[in-house]
């Protein structure tokens, strides 16, 4: 877990507060308890689905049953192919064999395959629901400045970032972000000095991109 680290006295006593800068390029004033409480809570609210601990085994029954459904559908496609040869040589070879026996045996293997089908399509379908798995906290340096439509960092985050910048030449930024699978959920953007000591909570918004101030 991420931990916010503040600047000594002796370090704010040589230049302005690290803070004030900050706060002067418009950065939100989060604290230490504020954002672990923040994100405490973001993670509560994604709790992983109860059949998490059950998906290997869910997965493995899925495939199994997949393969029953396949091996009824060919097998009753080759009946349904052998039907079809009898019932050919019998008017060939006037066999005289009960037209009942060839009418049930093609139902039969008809409704083999068409159940076989139903089945496996319907295995397939519930194989792509996925399970909610556990969030995590995941942090990247952010190196350039990019929006991702599938993970949009607001305007304001934005221009915080080229401010910080140009006012603290040799800073850093990571975003820390809450994931869940591959859903992304809640950004948190840091600040990291010049020297990589002093780690700051600046900026924090949802998955839509709406700020998150901080409260109180």
């Amino acid at each position: 877990m991420h931990s916010t680290t503040f600047p000594s006295r002796s370090a704010s006593a040589s230049r302005p507060s690290i803070f004030t800068i900050l706060e002067v390029a418009g950065a939100d004033r989060w604290s230490p308890e504020a954002i672990e409480a923040h994100k405490a809570a973001e993670l509560a609210k994604v709790p992983p689905s109860r059949l998490y601990p059950y998906q290997p085994l869910i997965n493995g029954l899925i495939l199994d049953a997949k393969e029953v459904c396949l091996y009824a559908v060919v097998f009753s496609l080759i009946g349904i192919a052998l039907v079809g040869a009898v019932a050919f040589w019998d008017l060939l070879q006037s066999w005289g064999l009960p037209g009942q026996l060839l009418y049930w045996s093609s139902v039969i293997c008809l409704s083999g395959a068409a159940i076989g089908a139903a089945a496996l399509t319907v295995l397939t379908i519930i194989g792509k629901i996925r399970i909610r798995t556990p969030a995590y906290w995941s942090e990247v340096r952010l190196v350039t400045y990019h929006r991702d439509p599938k993970a949009p960092y607001p305007s304001e985050a934005e221009a915080l970032v080229k401010a910080v910048r140009a006012l603290v030449p040799g800073c850093s930024f990571t975003v820390e972000s809450l994931w869940q699978g591959t859903v992304l959920l809640d950004p948190v953007l840091w600040f990291h000095d010049e020297t990589d000591t002093v780690h700051v909570p600046i900026k924090v918004w949802g998955k839509d991109g709406t700020i998150i101030r901080p409260t109180a």
